[in-house]
């Protein structure tokens, strides 16, 4: 949820912020509902615009003038708008007593569309916090009510939703039940620009589970989803199609296809305006296949162009993965000393993150490349701290 501001952004908030501030002129004769629902609609575009000290200002007064109104349907919508605007600035736990007050009225008043609603928001919650189960539990809860009363559109987000969660915890058969179903009633309802992404997410489900019928059926996916891109000119899905389909044939050692794909990825990416960074890992990925296709030299340069953009973008986890695959490049070369140096750097960039499974592998590369140079002393010392990472997150799992 970071948010990337350069100057022109930050102008034209300024003006969007002048020009709501100054809406309010014309309100005098509103009703106090009619407040109340500007003030929301205010609070949300304030929050998504950065101005989040404004946004709360706004969101607390619609929900100070709706609780003096007494219009529960208005305490609802301004308790749902404290809570988003919470979740916007990772205050996930005032932003789960907004939503959970939000649903007590919602049920109260035998508010169907608001509780279900309230259940997904809830559900994004939970998912933000990793909390995938009980994420999933209140994902189902707002699916339940949204079919109960026939708004199969508004299900989508919670079903979509629901189905990353199963990934994440490994659950793939649910995932790939809950992208199958979104995925029906897309084509139900003709929903023709929501089908690339349906697409790829069956597709990295396939591409999950592995072997070689869960590989062809990944390949069907991808290749579905960059039909269906190029005819919604869905120019990121397009990128991320030809990104993920890279990644198969990469597992599947086709390089040559491989290669092609994520080139295509990354000339669709450096083309897009969608915001910085967007390359980091396709030239990640880039940089992988040259390294296994034995070509150190291009697999270096390509690491070090996207170290170069994770710097820009201050993507840690990129900067990360392209100083220790440049580190494990050096040590296939058996330039240690060299690999050393990149990979003991990145062991604190690893700790910040929280990301142990790189911490694991840096370990493990560096017990190798101390081994090679002689220094058995220091290759057992990281040797043992990587059981130590690997025990670790085998506890977490």
């Amino acid at each position: 949820m970071k948010r990337t501001k350069n100057f022109l952004s930050v102008y034209c908030q300024c003006c969007l912020i002048l020009c709501l501030i100054f809406s309010f002129s014309a309100l005098a004769e509103e009703s106090d509902t009619q407040k109340v629902n500007l003030l929301n609609k205010t609070a949300i575009e304030l929050s998504n615009a950065g101005s989040d000290n404004l946004a709360e200002i706004k969101a607390e007064e619609a929900l100070v003038l709706s609780e003096k109104a007494g219009n529960i349907k208005s305490i609802i919508e301004s308790e749902k708008t404290c809570g988003i605007i919470a979740s916007n600035q990772d205050k996930y736990k005032e932003a789960l007593i907004h939503f959970e007050k939000a649903l007590l009225l919602s049920k109260e008043s035998n508010d169907i569309v608001s509780e279900a609603g309230t259940f997904d928001l809830l559900g994004q919650t939970y998912y933000y916090l990793e909390k995938y189960t009980i994420a999933i539990e209140q994902f189902s809860k707002s699916i339940q009510l949204y079919e109960s009363i026939n708004f199969k559109q508004q299900a989508l987000g919670p079903i979509n939703m629901m189905a990353v969660a199963f990934y994440y915890i490994g659950n793939y058969e649910n995932a790939l039940s809950a992208y199958l179903k979104a995925l029906k009633i897309e084509e139900d309802l003709n929903l023709v620009d929501l089908y690339p992404s349906s697409h790829l997410g069956i597709g990295n489900i396939y591409a999950a589970k592995e072997g070689k019928l869960n590989f062809a059926s990944a390949l069907k996916e991808y290749n579905e989803a960059l039909h269906w891109a190029k005819e919604t000119n869905a120019k990121d899905l397009e990128a991320q199609a030809y990104n993920n389909l890279g990644n198969i044939y990469t597992k599947n050692s086709q390089y040559d296809l491989a290669l092609e794909a994520c080139l295509q990825a990354l000339q669709l990416k450096e083309a897009s305006a969608s915001g910085k960074g967007d390359e980091i890992n396709t030239l990640i990925n880039i940089g992988n296949i040259y390294s296994k296709k034995g070509d150190a030299d291009k697999a270096i340069s390509f690491y070090g162009k996207s170290l170069t953009a994770s710097k820009e973008a201050g993507n840690k986890s990129g900067i990360v993965l392209s100083m220790i695959n440049t580190g494990i490049v050096y040590g296939k070369e058996h330039k240690s000393d060299s690999a050393i140096s990149l990979l003991e750097r990145s062991i604190f960039l690893c700790l910040e993150t929280g990301r142990k499974d790189l911490l694991k592998s840096v370990y493990e590369e560096l017990a190798d490349n101390y081994s090679r140079t002689k220094n058995f002393t220091k290759a057992f010392d990281y040797q043992r701290k990587c059981s130590q990472v690997k025990d670790s997150l085998i506890t977490e799992a």
